[in-house]
């Protein structure tokens, strides 16, 4: 008898319970709090029962922490320096601070020495420290 039970599960499983389709307005570009309270106004007005509410702000839970995630790595890119805001890049500030030091305008002893000390504030991204109170960290 066991057996035949265990073959009967095989070729037919048992159906799991699947929840009832609804349908209701949902406004995707308003804030994902709004959402849950529009999902909690469909279970009080008898669109949906609790149990899908649960579910479906459960999901609207699951994507506001992808956002905030998402929002914490954002913040974690360091932002563009000054020299590629103004210049594009740094090698074209280079060119044109080399064009100055060429014409004259530059002292052709002391500017690449700070040149190459800005390349460095600028690769190591010391440039940015300041902002976030960080530039005592270097220091240590």
């Amino acid at each position: 008898m066991q057996a035949a039970n265990i073959a009967l599960a095989r070729i037919a499983p048992a159906l799991k319970p699947q929840a009832e389709r609804v349908a209701f307005e949902l406004d995707p570009d308003r804030p994902l709090s709004e959402q849950a309270n529009q999902i909690l106004i469909g279970v009080a007005e008898g669109k949906s029962d609790a149990d899908t509410a649960r579910t479906l702000i459960a999901c609207i839970q699951s994507v506001s922490g992808i956002a905030r995630v998402q929002r914490l790595e954002q913040a974690r890119i360091a932002p563009r320096s000054p020299f590629e805001a103004a210049y594009g890049s740094f090698d074209a500030f280079a060119a044109d601070t080399q064009a100055g030091i060429d014409a004259g305008q530059f002292d052709s002893r002391d500017m690449p020495v700070v040149l190459n000390c800005i390349r460095r504030w600028h690769d190591e991204g010391v440039w940015g420290l300041w902002r976030r109170d960080r530039i005592w960290e270097m220091a240590r």
